[in-house]
Parts: structure tokens; sequence; C-alpha cells
């Protein structure tokens, strides 16, 4: 079982952050693993999870994570404890209060060993970081991200082999700071990360996500705009065949006057492929002058893929811009018909359409993701 492996690994752990882990394990239990009845959890399989016989392994993410920077501070978290421990408890506890995604709650509980990165004020770091998260049974990194006011972080994260990565990004970005993420997954069995992000006055971030027959994986995502012209980009694109699963759960809160997200995510579905797309939007009376955007669009490449997609809004205020919406298709045959006449075959037809449906999210990243 499952929770009896999580339970052998949680007691075993022993470490300045016991008392952490113990306030996030109680409130884990009093949640418990969710099911198909959990509407966060609706289309995942989790029946199948359940079912799995994983080897618990623990990993200290720290050793794979590489700065070209010297200015920017990396440290395991129990030695940032010493330097930043008021900042990390205050932290740990709003989410402990907050968290209502139990595989976040068990990172909390069984990271091994995470990892702390502090930018300091005014500082812009040119080259990204690079996070590689690897072992072979199941494993819960933990980056806690800290972006000091005026700063400027780019970071790569790399999930490889393993039956179970429950991986979470914490990211604290201060006024004006900018933070820029992106990452990607074709190598797990399980995937069940997490992204919690706060940001401040002025503020920017931008998140992409891409995936590529990752077994079966669920991305829980929630930013929370708590400063006047804070603004959010979340985007994640996801081409699957095989049997392989993709699931999102991301929502954007607006929390202040004059902010800004958008939420844009793709799919591209063959063979026995399934993906599933559920966001919101949540607006705050105050927010005023919010603008908030979301789409979701995912094209079926094969008789029996599956795509489910749930966009929705909850606003409390009366002077916004917002919109959402979702589109599922196939291959446009006029398209296909004119890329025919002018001497393609079909097999290049279609993958040059693939191609451009695909570039929209691809072409925004700057960097090669290879390690």
């Amino acid at each position: 079982m499952l929770i009896d492996r999580l339970t052998e690994t949680f007691l075993e752990i022993q470490d300045p952050l016991s008392s952490l882990r113990r306030k996030a394990w109680d409130r884990f239990q009093e949640m418990g693993l969710p099911d198909s009845s959990d509407e966060a959890f609706k289309y995942v399989p989790m029946e199948r999870l359940y079912e799995e016989d994983f080897a618990p392994e623990r990993q200290d993410v720290s050793h794979f994570v590489s700065s070209p920077d010297p200015r920017v501070i990396v440290l395991p978290i129990t030695d940032a404890l010493r330097t930043y421990g008021g900042f990390l408890q205050n932290r740990w506890s709003k989410i402990l209060k907050t968290e209502t995604d139990p595989f976040a709650l068990l990172n909390l509980a069984l990271h091994s060993q995470g990892v702390f990165i502090y930018v300091p004020p005014k500082t812009i770091i040119e080259e990204p970081l690079r996070c590689v998260f690897e072992g072979k049974g199941t494993y819960f990194p933990r980056i806690e991200i800290f972006l000091a006011e005026g700063s400027s972080l780019s970071l790569i994260t790399t999930p490889m082999s393993g039956q179970l990565v429950c991986p979470l990004i914490d990211a604290s970005v201060e006024e004006g700071a900018q933070f820029y993420h992106y990452e990607i997954d074709a190598h797990s069995q399980w995937h069940l990360g997490s992204l919690r992000a706060a940001l401040k006055k002025d503020s920017r971030m931008t998140h992409i996500q891409v995936v590529k027959n990752a077994g079966i994986s669920r991305r829980s995502i929630h930013v929370h705009l708590g400063g006047e012209n804070a603004e959010v980009s979340l985007q994640g694109l996801c081409q699957l065949g095989g049997k392989s699963q993709a699931h999102t759960y991301a929502t954007v809160e607006h929390a202040r006057p004059h902010t800004r997200s958008m939420q844009k995510f793709k799919a591209a579905l063959s063979d026995l492929s399934k993906s599933s797309f559920e966001g919101k939007i949540y607006v705050h009376p105050i927010a005023q002058k919010t603008e908030a955007y979301q789409r979701s669009s995912t094209l079926l490449l094969g008789e029996h893929a599956l795509s489910y997609a749930r966009p929705n809004l909850e606003i409390f205020a009366d002077d916004v811009k917002a919109s959402h919406g979702a589109t599922v298709a196939q291959l446009n045959r006029e398209q296909l018909f004119y890329l025919r006449s002018r001497g393609l075959n079909d097999t290049l037809a279609k993958q040059l359409l693939l191609d451009g449906f695909c570039r929209e999210i691809t072409s925004q990243i700057p960097y090669d993701f290879s390690i």
C-alpha cells in the first residue's frame, strides 16, 4: 500500500525540520489521499497509483542544482534555516494553513533535503539556473525560492527517471522582481508536482511547462497576486502518445487591483492518451481593474484519445476584463489538402501542422533543455 510506504519514509526522517514535518504530516492525514470523487483529481486514475508498489528513496536535490553566477545563494534548506529561518518559517506557517493539495503537503513532510535559492536585491541573473530531479523510486524534491526587490532569475527544472516523483517549487517574488520558470518532464512513471508562487507589487512571473509521453503526470499550480500591478503568465504544452496522461489544475488568485494573468494550455494527443485542464481565475472584491484570460486548446490525433477542459471564473469585483474558453479539434482538412497539393506527403503535412500548433508555446522558451 502506498500509504504504508509513505508512513515508513516519514518515520525514518529526523532532522531540524522534524516539527514542521509533523505538522504537515498531520494535515495530510486529516485530508487523506484523494480518489475520483475529489474534483481536483477527477480525471487522474488514482486507483492505479494506489495499486503500485513503490520503493521509497531519499534524494538530496541540492546536489543537482547548478548556478553560473556566484551572486545567487544556493543552500540546503537545513543550512538556510540559520540565516533565512524567519522568512522560511513564516512562509511554511502560511502554507500549513492554506494548502489543500495532499501531495503538496506530502512534499513538505517527506522531502529529504530541499534546496533554498536566494537572489539579492536588484540582482539580475543573466544565465539560468538548472535543477535536475533524479532518482529510482519515490522521492519528493523541494525548491524554496526568494527573489528580493528588483531581482530577476530564470530556473529550468527537469524531473528525470523515477517511479513516483512529487516535486514542489515555492517562489516568493518581491516588489519589482521577475521570475521565469521552464519545466520539461519526459521520463517519470508518475509525476505529481506542485507550483506555488506569491507575487508582490510590480512583480512578474512566467511559467512554461512541456510534457512529452511522460507516463501519468499531474501539476497543481497556485499563484497569488498580492500586490498591485503584479502579472503572471502560465503556459503549457503536452504531446502524448501511447497510454500517457497529463493533467493540469491551475488557479490564479487576484487579491489586489490592477493585476493581470494569462493561462494558456495546449495538448496534442494520439493513440490512447488523455489530458485534462481545470483552470480557475479568482478575483477578490478589492481587485478592481483586473485583467485575466484563460484558454485551453486540444488537438486530437487519434480516434481514442480523450481530452477534458473545465475553465472557470469566480469574480467578485465589478470592474474586470476576463475571458475563458476551450477548443477541441482535429487537424484542419483544408490545410492538409493545401499542403498535399503543394507536393508534401501526408505524414509531412500533418507534422508541419502539428509543429505549428506546438510552436506557440515552445517558441517562448529561450533556452536549450539539454542537460
